[in-house]
Formats: structure tokens, C-alpha cells, sequence
């Protein structure tokens, strides 16, 4: 097949963590296709990074994944990563909520059970009774000035999938004692030692002559029966019989400005967030005896939505119980610098549990693209341009796609967009003379 430098069997857009897994899997099942990979950023595993702080190696962005597959399996095997996965180390969360600290209630299928979350003391006996006529009408019946459930209020701050994300270490049973440690979809919830991020440094290690850095591509056209990947003064960079797009929606809704896919791409939004990892001195700890994990809401801190603290997720050589990562919701719309994040995090910190001791070292690192938000009607939009696409060989991936999103989702989102267009190469291949 074709084999020049300006064009390309498949061209994936993107070496998040999506594009990689995808441009693994079409190497690995099609070695006799070109596949070429094009990131913007000097680096690869978008949402994926990590740093030290200190001496000790801490996952920046996602690090948790919920659950997994046969191909992820075969992925980790051959990466040489299988040996590393850990599973959540610490069973105690506590959420914040009106000035104090609060064991996390006991979850069933529907939300927290109202014996639960009365006994600990998170609504009042109006609002329980509002929960209890849910579970047996469908809705929750709220009076005006009433105290609001628990999970409405979660959600009508943070939106569904920012809830999700939130709570996810609590319902898929990533620190709840009270259930078995396993996510909804019953695979055990995963790390890396030394990192998650390690899984999108070595795919970068294994692909590397597949990679162009700083390589950004101003549109993305059809032209006959391939497509054309333009700079911005409208030359050609590339040209391939098949696109993977795996960049966040509003980019790809730029990319394909020229096609009908572009508008419910655009529709897409995004919360955007960061993370504010500290080092305390050795032997502090801020956190309260056996507490590893705190939730706040704090949607009336503008521009914060929610905000988690984390103390030693994973049980991980080299990793220290002085070490708490604080994650931070973000108004879309809303930009912070990397010091005002930081003392926003301490300022909250210290309001959760007190006096802290010494900051030794603090890593900042933020996400404009965070958390996708998608409604129904547009995820409805998204599907048929989904369809529209692949029938001419532009397949899309990304945590956008599914829901809860997550690392998980983008993960498989790669494989499936490669699976596409391995059939679409193969079909190619046997009408080729």
C-alpha cells in the first residue's frame, strides 16, 4: 500500500491516551499498513502526565482506570506493564459537607440508602423522606426550602458526568469498605506503580517512529475517496484513505469544520480541571488518622464546582503517605493561574482538616479539557455523525463517546476506532490488483 512521506494508509489525529491505543492495535493487526500519528503537543498522553514531587512519582492527570478488556490485557502484557497494575489501596473517605467531616453512607443500586445518610447526618428527616419517595415513584418530591438530596445536589453542581467522576471512588468501590472492591461493571478499578501515565509513556516509547510532535493540523477534508489533513496556510500535510480522530470534541469539530459532524462536535463541553499535588514534610500527614480520601462540594466557591483530596490512592514503591493530591473542578469558562490554584488548594485543605504541616514541595497542573459534558439530544447528533463518518473512513475517539467517560472509555474508544479501520484497510487491500 501506499507508502510516501505526504501520505499514509491511516492517520490517527492525537497521541492522547485514544490515539496511541489505537495506533498500537492497527500496528499490531495490520503491520503491511502505513499508520502515521500527529500530535500539537510536544509530548504524548494528553490527559495522561505525571511528576515528581519531591523524590516520589505522582500521576498529574487520570490515574485510575475502571475496569478493562481482553485487548487492554494483551496491551499491558506486550508493553511489559502486567506486573505493575495495582489495585486502590485505601478503604476511608470521608466527604466534607456543611462545615464537617462525614463517613461516606453505604450505596445500593439507586444512591445512598436513607438509614445512611441520616444516621451521618448529611440531610434532614424532610429530605430523607423525599429520597424514600423516590425510590418508590421514580423522582425525588422536594418542598420548597426543603433540604435537597444528596445526590441532586451533587449533580445540579457538577453536572452528571462530573458527578460520576466524583463519585465513581465511592460507587464503583474504589475506598467503600462496605462493598467488594470492584467497579459497576464488575472489573477491578486499576493503576500502575510509578504512575498510570506510564501506560502513554511507553505506548510513545513503542511508537515513536510512528509520532510527529509539535505537528498541528488546521482542517481535516474530504477529497474523492481519501482525506486531506491541511496546515493552516491550506497545504497539504498529509493525505490518507483513513482518519482517526482523537482529540477532544471541540477540536475535532474545528478539524471537520467542513463536514456535517462539525456542529454536534462543537456542542460537546468540557469542565475543565486541575490538580494540586503536595509533599509534606516527613512523617506529616494533614489528613486524619486513617482517612485517605475527603470529597468537597463546593459549588459556592466560584470558579470551583467540587474538589477531592487524595492520600496515597494506590499502594506503589516509592509512593509516601506525606504525598495528598487535591483535584479541582473548574467553571469552564473560568482561567487560573498555577499559584492561585495552589493556594486555593491549601486554603481548602486547611478548612477540611486544620493546621497543615509544612509544604515541602507542591507540583500544579491543569486540563482545559477536563471533563466532557454532553446532553442527550446531542449525544443523539453526535451518533448519526458518528455513522456519517465511518461510512467514509473517519472514525472518532475519545472519552466523549461514552458515559461515565474516563480513562476507561477513551481506552476501549481507541481500540474500537481501530478496529474500523483495520476492516476498511483490509477491504481496501483485497480490492487492490
Amino acid at each position: 500500500m501506499m507508502s510516501t512521506n505526504d501520505a499514509a494508509d491511516v492517520v490517527i489525529v492525537g497521541a492522547g491516551i485514544a490515539g496511541l491505543c489505537a495506533a498500537y492495535a492497527l500496528r499490531s493487526s495490520l503491520p503491511e499498513v502505513s499508520v502515521r500519528v500527529l500530535e500539537a503537543a510536544d509530548r504524548v498522553g494528553g490527559n495522561l502526565r505525571r511528576a515528581l514531587v519531591g523524590d516520589i512519582p505522582v500521576d498529574t492527570g487520570a490515574q485510575t482506570v475502571g475496569g478493562g478488556s481482553s485487548e487492554l490485557a494483551a496491551l499491558l502484557q506486550d508493553l511489559g506493564l502486567a506486573e505493575h497494575k495495582i489495585a486502590p489501596a485505601a478503604p476511608e473517605v470521608r466527604i466534607f459537607t456543611n462545615g464537617q467531616l462525614r463517613q461516606v453512607p453505604r450505596w445500593s443500586d439507586t444512591g445512598p440508602l436513607v438509614r445512611e445518610v441520616l444516621r451521618h447526618g448529611y440531610v434532614s428527616p424532610p429530605a430523607a423522606a423525599s429520597a424514600a419517595a423516590h425510590a418508590v415513584v421514580g423522582r425525588f418530591l422536594q418542598r420548597p426550602g426543603a433540604d435537597e438530596p444528596l445526590g441532586r445536589a451533587v449533580r445540579s453542581a457538577v453536572t452528571s458526568r462530573a458527578a460520576d467522576s466524583l463519585l465513581s471512588p465511592v460507587r464503583q468501590s474504589s475506598f467503600d469498605p462496605s462493598l467488594p472492591r470492584r467497579s459497576r461493571t464488575g472489573r477491578h478499578a486499576w493503576g500502575l506503580a510509578g504512575g498510570t501515565a506510564r501506560l502513554a509513556e511507553r505506548l510513545g516509547e513503542e511508537l515513536s517512529s510512528l509520532i510527529s510532535l509539535r505537528s498541528p493540523v488546521a482542517r481535516i477534508v474530504p477529497v474523492a475517496d481519501r482525506w486531506h489533513l491541511l496546515n493552516e496556510d491550506g497545504s497539504v500535510r498529509l493525505s490518507a484513505r483513513s482518519v482517526i480522530s482523537a482529540v477532544p470534541a471541540p477540536v475535532a469539530g474545528r478539524l471537520l469544520a467542513d463536514t456535517s459532524a462539525a456542529a454536534p462536535l462543537s456542542c460537546v463541553r468540557y469542565r475543565a480541571s486541575a490538580t494540586v499535588t503536595f509533599r509534606f514534610d516527613a512523617g506529616m500527614r494533614p489528613l486524619a488518622p486513617g482517612v485517605t480520601g475527603i470529597l468537597v462540594g463546593a459549588p459556592e466557591l466560584s470558579p470551583l464546582v467540587a474538589v477531592t483530596f487524595v492520600d496515597r490512592k494506590f499502594d506503589s514503591p516509592g509512593t509516601s503517605a506525606n504525598v495528598v493530591r487535591c483535584s479541582l473542578r473548574l467553571t469552564s469558562s473560568h482561567a487560573m493561574r498555577h499559584q492561585e490554584l495552589a493556594d486555593l488548594a491549601v486554603d481548602l485543605l486547611g478548612r477540611v482538616c486544620g493546621p497543615l504541616p509544612t509544604i515541602a514541595d507542591r507540583v500544579v497542573d491543569v486540563f482545559p479539557h477536563g471533563v466532557p459534558e454532553t446532553t442527550a439530544e446531542t449525544a443523539a447528533h453526535l451518533k448519526e455523525a458518528i455513522g456519517h463518518l465511518a461510512r467514509h473512513g473517519l472514525y472518532l475517539s475519545g472519552a466523549y463517546l461514552s458515559r461515565p467517560s474516563g480513562l476507561r472509555s477513551a481506552i476501549a474508544s481507541g481500540f474500537a476506532a481501530a478496529r474500523l479501520a483495520a476492516e476498511r484497510s483490509r477491504e481496501m487491500l483485497r480490492d487492490e490488483p
